[in-house]
This record gives C-alpha cells, structure tokens and sequence, in this order.
C-alpha cells in the first residue's frame, strides 16, 4: 500500500477487451494470503418427450473469468454488495409498506 498525502485525480478506461457478463452465479474461497472469485453462467440443455413437453436433460457450465486479489479488497467488495444488497432489501420493503398502506386507505 502507498501512502498519499493529498488525494491523486483518478482517470477511469476500459480495457480493450472489456466485456459485459451475465452471470448466474460465482464461487470462491478467502484465506490470509489472496482472495478469489470465480463467474460463471448455466445453459439449460432440453429435450422435446414424446408429448412435445420439453424436458431439462443437462445443464452447460460456463466458467468466464476469475478474478484474485488481496484479503482487503475481497472483504471490501464483499461489503459494498452487502450495503447495496440491505438498500435494496430496504427499498423494496418501503414499496411494499407503501402499497399496503395505501390499499388500506382506500377502503376506508
């Protein structure tokens, strides 16, 4: 880590190669030394029966990219998703609290 006295501009680009993933999961492991996340998504493979219902038969795993990277930073990525994850949780109960209040309002 490198100590700065006075706030340095940050200039922000994408990579060359910069692409958007849509993911249906990740795993990943922390221990003292390095933190790491795997992202993949899931292809559902199926099938037509006999009746023409179409039946799951395998699904496609596809591993995109893993990303490492120190104890700090994993923890710290881990709490930024926590604090959007409760602020999500939060507004969706304010929606809900909202709803009901105002469908017990119009029955008076």
């Amino acid at each position: 880590m490198v100590r700065v006295e006075k706030a340095l501009p940050v200039h922000v680009k994408k990579s060359e190669d910069f692409k958007t993933i849509c993911l249906d999961g990740v795993y990943g492991g922390l221990n003292g030394l390095s933190g790491f996340v795997g992202i993949y998504s899931d292809e559902l493979e199926q099938e037509a029966d006999d009746n023409g219902i179409m039946r799951p038969v395998s699904i496609t795993r596809t591993i995109h990219t893993e990303l490492r990277m120190n104890p700090e930073v994993w923890i710290g990525i881990a709490q930024w998703m926590q604090d959007n994850a409760e602020g999500l949780k939060k507004f969706r109960q304010d929606q809900l609290d909202k709803l009901i209040k105002e469908k017990i309002g119009s029955k008076k």
